[in-house]
């Protein structure tokens, strides 16, 4: 639940977040690629927790929970990046 919370913030400070934290991390990159990649970060990492959420309520959720922790992945990878350069 907490991934749900924390990208709807991110939805709601997009801008703010993009220009000081997304657009230093990858400065020679252009502005495009930072909104890029944080609209990422967001879409991958709040379907991505949704499908895991899902996935306890499915009898079949064996294939819910393998695309939601793809997901996850993605959004942690995207996230990971940015800070490590």
């Amino acid at each position: 639940g907490i991934f749900i919370v924390e990208n709807v913030l991110h939805a709601i400070h997009f801008e703010f977040e993009v220009d000081q934290m997304v657009l230093p991390a990858v400065a020679p990159l252009p502005y495009e690629f930072a909104v890029s990649l944080h609209l990422v970060h967001i879409i991958f990492g709040l379907f991505g927790a949704i499908f895991v959420l899902v996935s306890g309520f499915d009898t079949a959720g064996r294939t819910a929970l393998t695309k939601g922790t793809s997901m996850m992945l993605v959004f942690m990878a995207t996230i990971t990046w940015t800070w490590w350069i």
